[in-house]
């Protein structure tokens, strides 16, 4: 069954076919195999790294949103708002906080020239 759902998730349209009709060709085979398994990793490394980099000044951001777009890490994130450089607000009635792109993006302008300077 594990099978089955699996192949749901995979477009195999796409799929390479490799064939090998002598020892002699494992070793080539190979090759092809690693060089194209590097091709497929380094396209998903782009991808991932793939950040926003804008916002709508009035969208309300996530802390990882807040985060990915000044390009910090959530600790950080912590303590720049601790610190009132990025200031959050929070959701009323829950304990989940979230950040006005607008004010994100001034302390970005803020933040980096004394990070520069550093």
């Amino acid at each position: 069954m594990r099978y089955q759902s699996a192949q749901k998730h995979f477009d195999t349209s796409k799929m390479e076919t490799l064939q090998i009709n002598s020892l002699e060709q494992v070793p080539g085979a190979i090759n092809q195999i690693f060089k194209r398994f590097d091709e497929l990793q380094a396209q998903i490394n782009s991808q991932s790294n793939q950040q926003p980099t804008t916002a709508a000044p009035d969208e309300l951001l996530t802390r990882k949103q807040a985060a990915a777009l000044l390009k910090v890490s959530l600790p950080t994130l912590n303590e720049l708002t601790k610190n009132g450089k990025v200031p959050g607000h929070r959701v009323p009635g829950t304990n989940r906080l979230r950040y006005k792109a607008s004010e994100v993006n001034n302390a970005l302008t803020e933040i980096k020239p004394a990070n520069l300077t550093a």
